[in-house]
């Protein structure tokens, strides 16, 4: 017979669950005392997790983007040019782009891959962008363009903005400067 397991309200479920799901042939993490999260019968006080953004009540938020790309590496590109001024809303579908936008019409720019593989279409959720009353400028992404090409059509357009993926360090942000108006956004940093 086994052992009662500890009584620690806080380890209770989590010990249940582990010992229920355990496979053959794996090994278990040595419990470490004191580390983040974990309880520690010497530790003077746990340190909380967070589990929501912090407050940020008084102070002036981020602009906010929306990225709609099924490919985690567009994603992954989008956030490491942008993460630092703007707050990211991600998008794998049109029609979840559409919900998202309908729940926070108050986006800064909005950010379609167009190698994205969804039945409707890019030009279908162009259109929605229109119905729903959105002016903010709109960036596509396309890997069918080369650089030259969509630099032209980037020069030529007020509301849309393409961009050859990929794109050349730093080219995103300052396309999204550019389309906001904002020379009030930070200098690229020197380490990017």
């Amino acid at each position: 017979m086994s052992r009662p397991l500890p009584s620690t309200p806080c380890l209770m479920p989590a010990t249940r669950d582990s010992a229920g799901t355990e496979l053959k042939g794996l090994r278990r993490r040595a419990f470490l005392p004191g580390v983040v999260g974990m309880p520690s019968p010497t530790a003077p006080c746990q340190v909380p997790l967070r589990s929501s953004p912090p407050d940020r009540s008084g102070v002036e938020q981020e602009p906010c983007v929306l990225v709609v790309a099924e490919r985690v590496s567009v994603r992954n590109a989008v956030a490491s040019e942008l993460a630092r001024n703007f707050e990211l809303l991600h998008a794998i579908h049109f029609a979840s782009a559409i919900r998202k936008l309908s729940a926070r019409p108050s986006m800064a720019a909005v950010i379609v891959d167009l190698a994205l593989m969804d039945g409707r279409g890019a030009s279908w959720f162009l259109a929605r962008l229109v119905d729903h009353a959105y002016e903010g400028p709109r960036i596509l992404l396309s890997t069918a363009l080369a650089r030259e090409d969509a630099s032209s059509l980037r020069r030529s357009s007020l509301s849309h903005f393409t961009l050859a993926t990929p794109w050349a360090p730093g080219e995103l942000r300052s396309s999204i400067a550019l389309a906001l108006g904002s020379a009030s956004q930070p200098a690229p940093s020197a380490d990017m």
